[in-house]
């Protein structure tokens, strides 16, 4: 999408690129993720209705047990959540943000002495792997905000030296539809 900047009286204009996060690739057969039972044999996932599937064997016998994505041939499951953070790098504020391509999650960390203690490092710790649920692995970044006296944590999943960045000539443009009404800025609460 294209994009006007104006700085001191004079109009740049520019593209919009989403930036996306490497993630953990599991195998797939096509644009379809590949599925396996515990043992290692492919099961086969069909829409029923809605958010409703069944599962099949290859040869058509339905499967009731546990599924799970495929990665490099053998079933994997998903993360359990991170209990305990340890052992974290310490950034100055600018260097830890400007390396980050998303922040999907911001959580308000409560505690009085930690929150102290944050407030007298004044660096931004980071601490990786973090993970929530599922095949995602975060950068946890843990600061202290003045502005709103808090602890903040607020994870990333990918940094710039790592992630998709297609050049301007690989982007196209959604068309948009004239007859869609759009949303009053007025009403938009940010």
């Amino acid at each position: 999408m294209s994009l006007i900047v104006e700085l001191e009286g004079k109009e740049y204009e520019t593209k919009e690129v989403v930036l996306k996060p490497k993630e953990i690739e599991v195998d797939k057969d096509g644009k379809d993720t590949i599925y396996l039972d515990a043992e290692g044999k492919r099961v086969i996932k069909h829409k029923v209705q809605g958010a409703e599937y069944k599962w099949t064997y290859e040869d058509g016998t339905e499967y009731t047990g546990k599924s799970y994505k495929s990665y490099k041939g053998k079933p994997i499951s998903p993360f359990r959540k991170t209990p305990k953070i340890s052992n974290p790098e310490k950034l100055m504020p600018l260097d830890a943000f400007k390396r980050c391509v998303i922040n999907e999650h911001t959580y308000y960390l409560v505690g009085s002495e930690f929150k102290e203690k944050m407030r007298e490092i004044e660096d931004v710790l980071v601490f990786k792997p973090y993970k929530i649920a599922g095949l995602k692995a975060y950068r946890a970044l843990v600061y202290y905000d003045k502005e709103f006296d808090r602890v903040i944590m607020r994870l990333c999943r990918s940094e710039l030296n790592s992630s998709e960045m297609p050049e301007l000539e690989d982007i196209k443009e959604a068309k948009v539809e004239d007859n869609v009404t759009q949303m009053s800025e007025d009403e938009i609460v940010c």
